[in-house]
């Protein structure tokens, strides 16, 4: 077929999709689907989020090659969901034109959001965000399996009743997948990410830089210093469990800064973390380095009278599972009753447990005695807000380590200040209040005031 009737055939494709879209028929009651086709769907589908970004951002932003995975999961899913769907509804023969039907409802749903974006972010977000974030992440992305299902339906020579399975089994293989991934598609990014300044993107997975990973972290735990007979010394470690988002490195790192500078920390600050541009540079945070460090830091502090802060910020789960993810790399689990063992192996007594993550009021349980304050920035079943690539804080981090500890040293008042500020912030931009929870116990309040008098002398 010659150029232009090549462009006729795309163009009426695209109308076709439109029309699938708002569950019409096609024109001609089915569609054409030659492999060049789906193939330009395919391809107009991941190019459709960076080219509506550089629109936003244009040669100011950037583009970041880690995304490609993610911004590709959606190929698969639609495959394996068209496949079922074929199967169930005996169009097998067929299945090349419900997927162009798919990716066809796909693009258009892309668009849509698109075109969307600012009134929905500038009117219905601060008003109705619970909602408008349910049909961004669930209703919206079933709406291609759904055109897609109501197609195949059409074709079949069996019953339409046929059409319940097959719609349940779409949404099983493409919608669940995708909500638990959530992936990110973005692939032009804005300008005003500071977090790698010059620092190059690489792969923790690269042999050198793995086997580089023993000698980073090795020479990270050589290098804090001793405590001071007489004073009460806070070691602090901060942990950047996820790579995938920035904000958890900007988190670590500026939290590291603000025990040097502020509580006397300055050499007895580490951070571990998980992120594409730190890999020649920071130790990985994965069990193995937080165990290590904390063995390190109890080799160096005076265990009747100095204190650990430990930052925990990354993604959680419902079932309190703390992320550690550094893709390729795969990290063993991090979870509340992993790190009291290691806290009680290393023998460390006074303990500052900061964990910012969802659902991190479930690490309160495991982790509480007499010499710990835990604070968490959500309840046990709650989800905390704030991560983005964008963001320098979460919303918990922005309240309590920007917003309300520069003005005390006191760990406990700071979160007493913080908590309301929190929730009405999140009451504002309609999200279910978080719930940051705080156990103080029976002994660590004693040391922590003692701590707080060094700095009043």
């Amino acid at each position: 077929m010659h150029t232009a009737g090549k462009w006729r055939q795309f163009i009426r494709a695209l109308n076709d999709g439109a029309r699938l879209a708002v569950f019409r028929r096609p024109h001609d009651g089915a569609l054409h689907a030659p492999w060049w086709l789906i193939g330009v769907m395919a391809a107009l589908s991941l190019a459709a989020p960076p080219v509506f970004n550089f629109v936003q951002f244009d040669f100011a932003g950037r583009f970041e090659s880690w995304s490609l995975p993610s911004a590709m999961v959606h190929l698969p899913l639609l495959a394996l969901g068209t496949g079922l769907v074929a199967y169930l509804t005996h169009t097998v023969s067929r299945m090349t034109e419900l997927l162009l039907a798919a990716l066809l409802v796909f693009f258009w749903v892309d668009v849509a959001i698109y075109l969307t974006s600012w009134p929905v972010s500038e009117f219905l977000l601060p008003i109705h965000g619970r909602w408008v974030n349910h049909a961004y992440h669930s209703v919206i992305p079933a709406w291609p399996a759904l055109c897609m299902v109501l197609h195949a339906t059409r074709l079949s020579p069996k019953p339409h009743s046929i059409a319940i399975p097959a719609l349940a089994a779409a949404l099983v293989a493409w919608i669940i997948p995708w909500i638990a991934m959530q992936p990110e598609r973005q692939l032009w990014y804005p300008p005003t990410l500071k977090v790698a300044d010059t620092a190059p993107t690489t792969t923790p997975a690269d042999e050198v830089r793995l086997y580089a990973h023993g000698t980073l972290l090795k020479d990270s735990l050589a290098a804090l210093k001793r405590e001071r007979p007489g004073v009460i010394d806070l070691y602090s470690i901060a942990v950047a469990g996820d790579a995938s988002q920035d904000v958890f490195l900007r988190e670590a790192r500026k939290v590291t800064a603000l025990m040097e500078s502020r509580f006397d920390a300055k050499g007895r600050a580490l951070a571990l973390i998980n992120s594409r541009h730190t890999h020649d540079s920071v130790p990985l945070a994965s069990v193995t380095s937080v165990r290590e460090s904390l063995l390190a830091v109890a080799n160096r502090m005076n265990k009747d009278e100095d204190i650990l802060l430990m930052f925990l910020t990354s993604h959680g789960s419902a079932d309190h599972k703390f992320h550690l993810n550094n893709w390729p790399v795969r990290f063993d689990d991090f979870t509340p009753q992993v790190l009291r063992e290691m806290l009680d192996q290393s023998g460390i007594r006074h303990r500052v447990l900061i964990v910012s993550a969802c659902y991190s009021g479930g690490f309160v349980e495991a982790l509480k005695n007499d010499d710990t304050l835990i604070l968490t920035a959500a309840a046990i079943d709650r989800t905390s807000f704030g991560c983005s690539n964008e963001a320098e804080w979460t919303y918990f981090g922005k309240a309590y380590f920007e917003d309300a500890l520069p003005k005390t040293h006191s760990f406990i008042g700071a979160f007493e200040a913080a908590k309301p500020e929190i929730e009405k912030r999140e009451r504002a931009e309609n999200h279910e209040p978080s719930g940051p929870q705080i156990h103080i116990g029976a002994n660590i309040r004693t040391q922590l005031a003692a701590f707080e008098r060094q700095f009043k002398r």
